[in-house]
């Protein structure tokens, strides 16, 4: 009497799972590896992305808010000169 397999699909898919997280593993190894030739691992990376927006001061922001209106009417200005 021959013996029925029984198949078991979760069994490959733990496999395929832990053939990915190898993969991974390896791909993160090799980023480590590359980001300390250059100086910058894993901490360089979250200082960064932890800053957050920088804050401007309500009189930088007016400077910049008068330059860019002057920089508009000299274009406005020399726009009509052409016409």
């Amino acid at each position: 009497m021959p013996r029925e397999k029984s198949f078991d699909p979760n069994q490959h898919i733990n496999k395929a799972l832990a053939a990915i997280d190898a993969q991974i593993a390896e791909l993160q190894a090799k980023r480590d590896q590359l980001a300390s030739i250059i100086g910058g691992g894993k901490k360089a990376k979250a200082a960064t992305a932890s800053k957050g927006k920088r804050a401007m001061s309500e009189e930088a922001k007016q400077k910049i808010r008068e330059a860019q209106q002057k920089r508009w009417a000299e274009a406005k200005a020399a726009a009509k000169k052409k016409k």
